[in-house]
């Protein structure tokens, strides 16, 4: 079953490439959406993709850029 999800991302994500450490993880999981930086300094995106990979993709939003390494 496909799942639409909207999320902000607040904290150090804008200047550490979050944004683009969130799309890199949506296209690996199959997930479509956008993510794009807001002038709060926050990260606001949707995402939708099956709920598996939704899930998933929210635990990487969630560890954030530390589990690109």
């Amino acid at each position: 079953m496909s799942k639409r999800i909207s999320y902000t991302v607040e904290g150090d994500v804008q200047g550490v490439n979050y944004r683009s450490f969130a799309v890199d993880k949506a296209k690996s999981l199959g997930v479509t959406g956008y993510a794009q930086n807001e002038s709060d300094g926050t990260v606001k995106g949707e995402a939708q993709g099956d709920d598996s990979s939704i899930d998933k993709f929210l635990q990487h939003l969630k560890t954030g850029t530390s589990s690109m390494n």
